[in-house]
């Protein structure tokens, strides 16, 4: 019996309490058996046990043998349990798939972006494995720090061309993210035949426009014939893409068309295309050959300054009978409204349209969009009374977006009605409100951000959509904390919310107690700026809740850390800030055993002015399931990031802003082996010390640095080193990189003049780039570019992210370095050059010195190998001689047995003769005393006559 179902079956209100959780510590499993069925709780505890490739091959077998439904139901446990945590459980899925049904009777998708802490060496030796798979999709993941993203590079891609599962299946294939997926390895794609769904990031190392003719336009169309999705996240103009398309030959060709002749004609079938720019002369020059009346969606931006054209983007829009989604501006929304007005025509596509970007547009203009499913208004002004009476029933509409939107009441003088006289004479705002959302019955997306719109008849009015699963109010004024949350209860569908709590127009503060009770909840998002000195008491009472991001100024961890203890045992990402009062008297320990009690949590987030104190007993920490760890936090005691750090033996992404007051990073973090991505922000050093990334993340492949204040920075032996950034380091005098093999872009932004000094052995792929500062910004091919994508309708991965970097706020500028001058003496920051020169010449001796001993490291570990091959030859041939002396036994044990069986059978014909011999003397007798008695009887007979 489903565990799940016997434990809702009675149907959550909003308004009930759980009854409090026992005391004791979860497991994976714990929580597995008491949230899912016993199916998922079976594989919990089997799966963990295929420890190698010989187990996890059987399991795979076993598994498949019963058929493929069973297959992909382990699949689909492993992703909800986090049980693919190395290469072993990776291949096990991988080898799973080998068993699906194959995409003729099912698709079936890859979600890589849910398994980013995993290394890319895994990641590229399961590449080939993938077996039925229809889609495959590395984009930045929707619920999770922008770290935790999966880039797979060239070599990914030509693992997985090899493949012939994915040579006959893969349909779909979304890089969004993935710079490092160059021109020649976007020729691996011609790998795919039935590529008809791609996106991707436009790779880093593409020519600039004019230096090459090999650009990723020819790539395409050589690499993907059959594209009919396509979207492009950068380019650089004006050479775009759809200014190649622009001059490509084209012929209509219908969709279900097979086998026809389509001559020259490139990229017949495209027919949805995402770009960030088209000019309206390339758009004309579309629409002038017919490729634009072949659209089923175009989505775009047209550049603020550009040429006049002949024909109107309206008139262009008008003339595509089979146009789904379409994005109109401000200008064009205005010339469709004169058309409308004067000749009362309305174009076609808006008949056949789903998805409209609307600037300004006539609400009597929707009344013609009868299958409209996703609407998005920006900039406009309306009466309450208009809105409400204007904006049509539309029957299909799932997601809607109001932004910058002024609705005022009719007469500014008219006060809004008392709550006693509420139920007799409703305010308009509220029956504006009433009426919109009763015309929208099937709505489940609804976005609203800076609108002057009646916040608090918009927040009470929110139970009316039944169906309502994702909820955004971001600058709104007004919108109180415990009634928004109050309202929020009421909405029994909701699943994700995300809330900008802000002080009403009156001034007065947001409650200091605030509970949130919800059964359905999974993804939360809350920020708030509450105007007092007494803290914030937060209760999130949420059993199904995945997602945690608080943001408050002063918030009690305490009280809202023992609400998710025991209500949310699903918990995957926890984000605490902006002031944190942490309990009196606890210390690292806690914060560990906190992590601890949530088994599937993958990612937290810690903004604060400091840690809790490190623990002094003994004891061990637990062992925590952290992936990606975030602490932005003024640093007091560096003993407590020690701990925190040790304890996390699976931690991928680290990234921190933190102030050291130590001699040196090292001092204060242990080695991180397992990190890949480190990220360092306004971390401060002595003077004459130097960042050793070796010494403390050995295997990072990405690396960024940003107003890190470090004299001198060594990469040595960082073999998987792949990118390395560097912004606002002034002073930054010397960069030191050997033996990076794998090394591909080394970028430093500085303010003019400074040059530092370069040392770079053995690295055969670096390319460096130089640039100007730009304080924490990041310009293209930086960090925070690496994960940036194109806003996609479908997917609002933007609304999670916008603040996401926005570390550079006053909860950061009072470090302590800052708030006393004397912080650091004078034998800590010398004056005198010659002293300091003589530092400078006493590192570069004692690098000099490391260098060596590397050398003779080198060697000594040369001539081990050496000797192991030794070893390994004489073990060979000692292994060859026994061989060769059990073969020459076993053939003697052949010949012996040969002869046994030949003497034996020569024994068995003897023996079968005798035996005949004496048969035939039997019946020679037998017949002899046949012939007497015939003769007796004979006589007889005569005598008697």
């Amino acid at each position: 019996m489903d565990v799940r179902k016997r434990r809702n079956k009675k149907k959550w209100t909003g308004t009930q309490r759980l009854a409090p959780a026992p005391e004791v510590k979860r497991s994976v499993g714990s929580v597995a058996a008491s949230w899912t069925t016993l199916f998922d709780a079976a594989v919990v505890a089997l799966v963990p046990q295929a420890t190698s490739a010989a187990t996890c091959q059987m399991v795979a077998t076993q598994v498949g043998e019963m058929g493929g439904d069973l297959s992909a139901r382990v699949v689909g446990a492993m992703r909800r349990w986090r049980l693919v945590q190395d290469q072993q459980s990776l291949e096990l899925v991988a080898r799973l798939t080998a068993f699906f049904d194959p995409p003729s009777v099912g698709r079936h998708h890859l979600p890589l972006n849910e398994w980013g802490h995993l290394p890319h060496e895994a990641l590229r030796a399961t590449a080939s494995l993938w077996s039925n798979i229809s889609s495959i999709d590395v984009s930045p993941p929707k619920h999770a720090p922008a770290e935790a993203h999966v880039a797979v590079d060239d070599e990914w891609l030509e693992e997985l061309a090899e493949s012939p599962a994915a040579q006959n299946h893969l349909q779909e294939l979304n890089l969004s993210g993935c710079p490092h997926i160059t021109l020649q390895g976007l020729r691996h794609l011609k790998a795919f035949p039935h590529l008809r769904k791609l996106r991707l990031k436009r790779p880093e190392n593409a020519p600039e426009p004019g230096e090459d003719d090999t650009d990723l336009y020819q790539v395409l169309v050589a690499s993907c014939p059959m594209l009919e999705f396509l979207v492009l996240d950068a380019e650089l103009p004006p050479f775009t893409f759809a200014d190649r398309l622009s001059k490509a030959p084209f012929s209509a060709v219908s969709d279900t068309e097979e086998g026809g002749e389509t001559g020259s004609v490139v990229l017949p079938h495209l027919r949805r295309l995402r770009v960030p720019e088209i000019p309206m002369r390339t758009l004309e020059v579309l629409w002038q050959s017919g490729r634009l009346a072949s659209f089923h969606e175009l989505g775009f931006k047209l550049p603020r300054i550009h040429l006049p054209t002949t024909t109107s983007y309206a008139d262009m829009l008008t003339a595509c009978p089979s146009l789904r989604n379409a994005v109109l501006t401000a200008d064009h929304a205005v010339e469709i409204n004169e058309k409308f007005q004067a000749t009362g025509s309305v174009p076609g596509f808006l008949a056949e349209c789903v998805n409209l970007d609307l600037n300004g547009i006539s609400l009597s203009l929707l009344q013609h969009c009868p299958r409209l499913e996703k609407l998005s208004l920006f900039e406009g002004d309306w009466t309450f009374a208009d809105f409400g009476t204007g904006f049509p029933r539309l029957a299909h509409l799932r997601r809607l977006t109001l932004s910058s939107l002024d609705i005022t009441n009719d007469n500014p003088d008219d006060q809004p009605d008392p709550p006693a006289a509420e139920a007799t004479a409703p305010s308009p705002a509220r029956s504006m409100w009433r009426a919109v959302f009763s015309a929208v019955p099937k709505l489940e997306y609804l976005k609203v951000t800076d609108c002057e719109c009646g916040t608090a008849e918009l927040v009470d009015s929110l139970r009316l959509l039944t169906n309502l699963k994702s909820l955004t109010l971001t600058d709104l004024p007004g919108l109180s904390t415990a009634i928004t949350l109050e309202a929020i209860a009421s909405v029994p569908s909701l699943t994700e919310l995300v809330l900008e709590l802000t002080p009403d127009p009156t001034g007065t503060a947001p409650g200091q107690t605030v509970r949130l009770c919800h059964g359905r909840l999974e993804h939360i998002r809350l920020s708030a700026r509450l105007y007092t000195n007494q803290s914030t008491s937060l209760q999130l009472e949420c059993p199904r809740l995945r997602t945690c991001e608080l943001s408050f100024d002063r918030l009690d961890v305490a009280t809202v850390t023992d609400s998710l203890r025991a209500r949310s045992p699903l918990l995957r990402r926890l984000a605490l800030g902006k002031l944190l009062e942490w309990p009196v008297g606890v210390t690292s320990r806690w914060l560990c055993e906190l992590v601890a009690d949530f088994p599937l949590l993958q990612s937290l987030s810690v903004t604060s002015r400091q840690l809790p104190v490190s623990a002094r007993d003994p004891r061990a920490d637990p062992s925590l399931p952290l992936t990606h760890l975030s602490l932005r936090v003024s640093l007091s005691d560096d003993g407590a990031m020690r701990q925190l750090l040790q304890a996390c033996p699976y931690l991928r992404c680290l990234d921190l802003a933190v102030t050291f007051p130590q001699a040196s990073l090292g001092s204060a973090l242990p080695a991180l082996p397992s990190v890949t991505a480190l990220r360092l922000d306004e971390v401060m050093f002595p003077r004459g010390a130097r960042l050793d990334l070796a010494a403390i993340t050995p295997n990072a492949e990405q690396v960024s640095l940003t107003s890190v204040h470090v004299d001198r920075l060594v990469a040595v032996r960082c073999h998987a080193l792949r990118n390395l950034e560097m912004r606002n380091c002034l002073r930054m005098n010397q960069v030191e990189i050997a033996d990076a093999p794998r090394l591909e872009k080394v970028r430093f932004d500085g303010p003019p003049g400074q040059q530092p000094q370069w040392r770079l052995r053995r690295c055969p792929l670096v390319s460096l780039v130089l640039g100007n500062a730009r304080g924490a910004s990041h310009g293209p091919g930086g960090w925070d570019d690496y994960y940036e994508f194109l806003d996609d309708p479908d997917d609002d991965f933007d609304d999670y992210y916008d603040d996401y970097d926005d570390y550079h706020d006053d909860d950061l500028d009072d470090f302590p370095y800052d708030e006393d001058p004397d912080y650091y003496s004078e034998d800590e920051y010398p004056d005198d050059l010659e002293e300091q020169d003589l530092i400078d010449a006493e590192i570069d001796a004692q690098q000099e010195e490391q260098d060596l001993l590397d050398a003779e490291i080198d060697a000594q570990q040369e001539e081990q190998d050496f000797l192991d091959a030794q070893m390994a030859a004489r073990l060979d041939e000692e292994q060859d001689l026994i061989d060769a002396e059990i073969d020459a036994q076993q053939e003697e044990q052949d010949f012996l047995d040969a002869q046994m069986a030949a003497r034996l059978d020569e024994e068995q014909d003897l023996f079968d003769a005798e035996i005949d011999a004496q048969q035939e003397e039997q019946d020679l007798l037998d017949a002899q005393i046949a012939d007497r008695l015939y003769d007796d009887d004979h006589y007889h007979d005569s005598d008697q006559d």
